[in-house]
C-alpha cells in the first residue's frame, strides 16, 4: 500500500512538473468561480488567479454579486496557502 502511495505522488508531482502551469490555470478560474459562487449563492467572479498551484493561490479583483449585479462585494486580493505534500500524504 505504501508503495502504491509513493507512485501516486511521484505520478502527480512528474506531471506538475511538467505541465503548464497557465494551462491548469485557465481551468481552475472557471471552476472556483463556480464553486464559490455555489457556496455563497451569489456571482462570483475572479479577475485574476497567480500562484503556484503546489502551496499558493493568489485570487486578484474578486466581485460577489447578487444575481441583479446589486450589493456588490469587491475584495482586491485574497491569498490561499496551504501544503500539497501534507494533503497527499495525509492518511
Amino acid at each position: 500500500m505504501l508503495r502504491w502511495r509513493y507512485f501516486c505522488l511521484f505520478f502527480l508531482l512528474w506531471a506538475a512538473l511538467f505541465a503548464n502551469p497557465l494551462d491548469v490555470r485557465r481551468y481552475l478560474k472557471p471552476l472556483l468561480e463556480g464553486q464559490l459562487g455555489a457556496l455563497l449563492s451569489k456571482n462570483v467572479t475572479i479577475g485574476e488567479l497567480r500562484g503556484n498551484l503546489y502551496n499558493r493561490v493568489i485570487l486578484n479583483d474578486i466581485a460577489v454579486s447578487e444575481a441583479s449585479g446589486q450589493n456588490t462585494i469587491l475584495i482586491g486580493r485574497a491569498e490561499l496557502t496551504y501544503s500539497l505534500k501534507n494533503i497527499l500524504l495525509q492518511k
